[in-house]
């Protein structure tokens, strides 16, 4: 039997891609993690991504996909896992400064792959 990553490969980057663009990076290709967990709407496209994951990838290690109710963030791990496959993802400590108050954040940085 053939693997999903031979049979599916356009259909996995398109779904890499669309991943990108929902999340609308910034100027240094990031997105912090206090954007990701206040915006309803990219995390709600990014669910509504699940069943083409689960028809086009192997989702045994996706827990966002598998168990959606019982992680914190389904969506982070959704696109931990699946844009791996065209980016490389640096993680660094960020900090904000919005009315008047410091947040102490993650910034997600995504490189693209040398193929």
């Amino acid at each position: 039997m053939r693997n999903k990553s031979d049979l599916y490969k356009e259909q996995q980057s398109y779904i890499v891609d669309k991943l990108i663009y929902i999340l609308s990076l910034d100027k240094d290709n990031g997105i912090t993690l206090y954007d990701l967990d206040n915006n309803e709407d990219i995390k709600e496209k990014i669910l509504y991504l699940i069943p083409e994951i689960k028809k086009y990838f192997r989702f045994d290690c996706i827990h966002g996909v598998r168990n959606t109710e019982t992680v914190k963030r389904p969506y982070l791990s959704i696109i931990r896992n699946i844009i791996k496959l065209k980016y490389n993802m640096v993680i660094s400590n960020y900090h904000i400064k919005k009315d008047n108050k410091h947040i102490r954040t993650k910034k997600y940085i995504f490189l693209l792959k040398n193929e």
